[in-house]
């Protein structure tokens, strides 16, 4: 089940480019942020992320899963 911890923790890495520096920004440790991805991917029944020694990339599933969790302009300007 998706929750929200995973779809914040999702973002996080996709804004700081990373899972260390993710952490940092939620203040959380960096195992935390792994789990909520792993734990997202296996809900999804896909991979979103792709880790690799110099960093990580979305995949095609993740770019889509960003479109759904990313806030709109209009979400913003309300907050």
């Amino acid at each position: 089940m998706i929750n929200l911890d995973h779809v914040e923790s999702f973002l996080a890495v996709v804004a700081a480019g990373g899972f260390r520096d993710a952490a940092k920004q939620l203040d959380i440790s960096q195992s935390t942020v792994t789990q909520h991805i792993k734990q997202l991917e296996e809900s999804l029944k896909t991979e979103v992320i792709v880790r690799s020694n110099a960093g990580c990339s979305l995949t095609a599933e993740g770019e889509t899963c960003l479109l759904y969790t990313s806030p709109s302009p209009r979400d913003v300007e309300e907050s």
